[in-house]
């Protein structure tokens, strides 16, 4: 389940797995490979989404997958807002 500090732990390594992988900072969380590999995923599509470069189908299937995997709406609402404020992550 992704939640508001994973997306801040993945914001702190600024997308780089391979940093997070090498530090303490590992073993200290509860954020596993398959939590920044859908956080990565879902970030590539809220941009494709927000840009306008995704189907509807798409579309309809991001928004399931947020939910589904997201603790909450403020979840949500961070994964949207850390797509369009952290550019340099794509």
């Amino acid at each position: 389940m992704i939640t508001i500090d994973k997306i801040k732990l993945y914001i702190r390594f600024k997308g780089d797995i391979d940093g997070w992988a090498r530090g303490a900072v590992r073993k200290k969380t509860t954020m596993t490979d398959e939590d920044w590999y859908l956080i990565s995923d879902l970030l590539h599509g809220i941009i494709l989404v927000e840009k306008g470069l995704a189907s509807y189908e798409f579309e309809q299937k991001l928004i399931s997958k947020l939910i589904d995997n997201c603790l909450d709406q403020d979840t949500v609402d961070e994964m949207k807002e850390t797509a369009r404020s952290h550019p340099e992550f794509y």
